[in-house]
């Protein structure tokens, strides 16, 4: 495919067929490179596309195993000052509880600050609601550690049986 797309305003470039130009990525030019990288090409770069510094995404996986117990606690930590984007849950093994399986996420034990108490009991993907009263926390997480507190709340009797993996999707300044 030969098609020129002219030069680029941001690096003043293109290459003759509009689709090579960064080496070890065929089919990109350096023009297309802020809108299919918007954070970087893996170099670890933080510019941004417009030149000025930009964020990294980075994600913690927390692994959720639940105990006999009503309630089971589990602490994570992002970097301090990082700022909470999404929480997803996998559940890969269906929670035994009897009536119900609650997962809840706040900034001390047992809180619902950062996420209200959200149904997990079936296998699947739960893409968890972050409350909004807490933007200001979870625009800059506070410089403790552990800063994320899960609690996974089981009703009608409680079991062993269930198993899920948290990941925290945060930007680093």
């Amino acid at each position: 495919m030969s098609t020129n797309f002219g030069n680029d305003a941001l690096t003043g470039y293109v290459s003759s067929d509009g689709f090579t130009g960064i080496p070890g990525r065929p089919g990109v030019t350096p023009a297309f490179a802020p809108a299919l990288f918007p954070y970087g090409i893996g170099s670890g770069t933080t510019v941004g596309p417009a030149g000025t510094q930009g964020q990294i995404e980075a994600a913690r996986k927390v692994a959720i195993a639940v105990t006999a117990t009503a309630n089971t606690d589990i602490t994570a930590s992002v970097p301090p000052t990082a700022t909470v984007i999404a929480i997803d849950l996998y559940t890969t093994t269906a929670f035994g509880a009897v009536t119900d399986a609650t997962i809840q996420i706040g900034s001390t034990a047992g809180g619902v600050d950062y996420v209200a108490a959200t149904s997990i009991k079936a296998v699947g993907l739960v893409r968890l609601t972050l409350v909004g009263a807490a933007a200001a926390s979870l625009l800059s997480m506070p410089n403790a550690s552990p800063n994320l507190f899960i609690r996974i709340v089981q009703t009608g009797g409680s079991s062993a049986t269930g198993a899920a993996t948290a990941v925290v999707r945060y930007l680093v300044p």
